[in-house]
């Protein structure tokens, strides 16, 4: 036993041991590189074996790293990709791949604890699916003080595998900047455990001009489908400038025990309205109590009589809370759906509409209405 314990305790230290540093600086000119900070690599696929276990990447700030696009090897845990130096601008990995089924940022295989932080992922031509590509099980992802833009989706998260490892366990999106996506900001599909804290998705479903359909252009800043804890920060979603489809749609949960749904502090600029519908929030056969909170809401701009909602909701079971300020000639405030018992309560709300209408089965309490 002894012996057994000496040898996995020796297992660990080793791997510890091997955990490393190293640098990339693509207007390095030396010759001799080890991705040292005196010899860093020169390119991605200079550093890319060192993309292991343990490992921290940083790539000097300033800089940009060109590649068709940058691929992390299979199963990784404990892995950081992050900036270094004192430049203002974050180092920019370009993908300039010509296939449209290539993500700029992909990882193959399973993750654990793996954090990209104060990098600037785009696209040459816009063309590439997705600027972060995850689509198999994962835990503990983080992305902190980034800028995504110009790809058909921005962030991509899902696994392919079957059951037990078709989930993906806490996610954070933190301080990040995803901008400029042909369809939506960011998708999630069975994510337990999200925590967007002070983000801003803006620019998405770029797809649409005026009179296109939903089945062509169906972009939203968020689509979260069958997650569940989830939580949302101070985020600011904006879809000004695109019509159809919502700010986020929250189609449907994995009911757990401890399951919350909160949004709070956040700031929606809806879309703009068409006969094709749309809300800023919308929330679809979804079981659980859901707080809204403290957040604002603003609605289009572009017209006087709108069919655009708030906050639209469509519930099985659970009840909804709200507490917010609603702006700007929403047409309703709260759209309720298949209310059979759930509750939805409008509390000390502002509304700044052009009418104020609410469903028999929403409960207002003292709202605040401002024509």
């Amino acid at each position: 036993m002894r012996r057994l314990s000496a040898f996995l305790t020796f297992l660990l230290l080793a791997r510890f041991v091997q955990a490393a540093t190293f640098y990339i600086d693509p207007t390095f000119s030396g010759v001799a590189r080890d991705g040292s900070l005196e010899r860093p690599f020169k390119s991605w696929s200079e550093a890319q074996p060192k993309m292991t276990d343990n490992n921290v990447i940083c790539i000097n700030r300033g800089t940009t790293l060109v590649a068709p696009n940058f691929v992390i090897g299979n199963n990784i845990s404990n892995f950081t990709l992050q900036d270094y130096g004192n430049s203002i601008e974050r180092p920019i990995l370009l993908a300039t791949s010509l296939n449209n089924r290539s993500k700029a940022l992909d990882f193959n295989g399973r993750l654990s604890n793996v954090t990209i932080r104060n990098i600037e992922i785009t696209t040459e031509t816009g063309l590439l699916t997705s600027l972060v590509d995850i689509d198999h099980s994962a835990n503990g992802i983080k992305f902190k003080g980034c800028k995504f833009h110009n790809a058909q989706w921005g962030i991509r998260i899902r696994s392919y595998e079957p059951a037990p490892y078709d989930m993906v366990f806490d996610l954070t999106i933190e301080d990040c900047l995803i901008t400029n996506t042909k369809d939506d900001g960011v998708y999630l599909y069975k994510v337990s455990g999200i925590l967007f804290l002070d983000p801003e998705i803006s620019r998405s479903n770029q797809k649409w001009y005026p009179g296109a359909s939903q089945d062509y252009a169906a972009g939203d800043n968020l689509q979260s489908i069958l997650c569940n804890k989830q939580k949302y920060v101070r985020c600011k979603f904006s879809r000004e400038g695109t019509g159809n489809k919502f700010n986020v749609i929250i189609s449907g949960n994995t009911p757990v025990s401890g399951d919350y749904l909160i949004f709070e502090g956040c700031e929606f600029r809806m879309p703009i309205s068409t006969d094709q519908g749309g809300a800023a929030i919308f929330i679809g056969q979804y079981r659980g109590n859901i707080d809204f909170n403290f957040n604002e809401v603003y609605g289009d701009r572009g017209g006087e009589s709108l069919g655009l909602s708030g906050l639209w909701y469509q519930a099985t079971s659970g009840n909804l809370v709200s507490n917010s300020n609603l702006y700007n000639r929403c047409r309703r405030a709260i759209s309720h759906l298949n209310p059979s018992g759930t509750r939805a309560e409008s509390k000390d709300d502002v509304f700044r509409l052009n009418e104020s209408e609410y469903p028999s089965s929403v409960t207002a309490l003292s709202p605040i209405i401002i024509r």
